[in-house]
């Protein structure tokens, strides 16, 4: 099947715009560089992955996320310096990767990187001055919530119309559906594309390369000497000195318990509470994975492992509960394209979403069950 094109600009358009900083509410030419004695740059007009895809000419993979290695002897500081450089990588290589060419594997990616980034913020937030961090949580949120159609088109169609139309290949109804359906989810993919190339997401890129280069000195960019040395901003540099095992503790348990309280009703909650506890249990994996390794090693690797193994099934089975849910909602939103002759075919494949999705809510009421008693694997005060 023929992938959807995003609507790209020349494939240098990212990195050229990357070697840029804002410094106020104009753009400048100052080149990243210059910021090199402060934090390695992220990106690189000659990276190594871009000389391999022109070398070899192969169609670009999604970029997946590299672990971030943190210790509890690390500060607050330096934890956001490396988590907050690891998740800028991570969207800065799928927007590469969509200059070339995309998938959906590519918006999927992309939108992981944007969720990962906004739980990280959510995550230091008593680290990062609150103004700053505001902004920029509602600017990633905007640009999820561009991806989201996009994703909920491929979603819909690579796994639950592709599928029919293997079985019943004879069906037209179902080939007509899916064919309305790849339109719509193409025009997904270029409103995607508008965004991904516009200039409010280079704005919000360049304030977190920022971000990330005045870190290490802590400085607060375009305040006066007598802002940097108030009582708030002082507080938040005692706290990122601060070491990160007291902030994981609090934020892991602060999140276990948010998640629990929803997800002990689960037998009654409907579709709309069901996705409110799958972004919950998304962000307690998140954040998990992220302050793992500052309780890893105290000897409870095995402990680790099973509650991440755990959380992990149960943010797919929640998942794949939602994507019934969205693909019944965007087959019926174009029911009346098809026509009459297809209403027969629209029924039956709502039904099977259905049943799949009650199927998926009684393997959640199981995993639930284990999540309550798993052991976690920080340790209670």
């Amino acid at each position: 099947m023929t992938r959807p094109p995003f609507l790209f600009m020349p494939a240098n358009r990212w990195v050229s715009s990357f070697g840029k900083i804002r410094t106020d509410e104009t753009l400048t030419a100052t080149p990243l560089a210059n910021y090199n004695k402060m934090v390695p740059p992220v990106f690189s007009m000659d990276s190594t992955a871009s000389r391999s895809r022109s070398a070899t000419a192969q169609k670009p993979q999604a970029v997946f996320a590299k672990p971030v290695l943190l210790t509890a002897s690390d500060t607050a500081r330096t934890a956001l310096v490396k988590v907050l450089r690891a998740s800028l990588q991570h969207i800065v290589g799928n927007l590469e990767v969509a200059d070339q060419g995309t998938s959906p594997e590519t918006v999927h990616q992309l939108r992981v990187a944007v969720g990962r980034m906004r739980v990280l913020l959510s995550a230091f937030r008593k680290t990062i001055d609150d103004k700053e961090r505001l902004f920029l949580s509602g600017e990633l949120k905007w640009f999820q919530q561009q991806l989201g159609p996009a994703r909920e088109w491929d979603v819909s169609i690579e796994q639950v119309l592709a599928p029919l139309a293997k079985q019943e290949q004879s069906s037209k109804g179902i080939a007509r559906l899916r064919e309305l359906a790849n339109l719509h989810r193409t025009a997904a993919h270029h409103h995607a594309g508008n965004a991904i190339h516009s200039r409010r997401l280079q704005r919000l890129l360049q304030r977190l390369e920022r971000l990330l280069a005045l870190l290490p000195h802590g400085e607060k960019h375009g305040e006066s000497s007598a802002a940097r040395t108030s009582r708030a901003w002082n507080t938040q540099q005692r706290r990122l000195a601060q070491p990160i095992l007291k902030l994981t503790h609090k934020t892991l348990k602060a999140r276990h318990v948010r998640t629990q309280a929803l997800g002990n009703k689960v037998t009654n909650l409907d579709d709309d509470e069901l996705h409110k506890l799958r972004i919950r249990v998304r962000k307690l994996r998140y954040t998990s994975e992220l302050f793992c390794g500052v309780w890893r090693k105290k000897g409870n690797r095995k402990t680790t492992d099973r509650y991440l193994a755990c959380l992990k099934k149960l943010q797919f089975a929640l998942g794949s509960a939602h994507d019934s849910t969205v693909a019944i909602r965007l087959i019926e939103s174009i029911r009346s394209e098809a026509g009459t002759e297809c209403a027969r075919d629209v029924d039956g494949i709502c039904a099977r979403i259905a049943a799949r999705h009650a199927h998926d809510r009684e393997q959640l009421h199981e995993l639930w069950r284990q999540f309550v008693k798993i052991e976690k694997f920080w340790k209670e005060k």
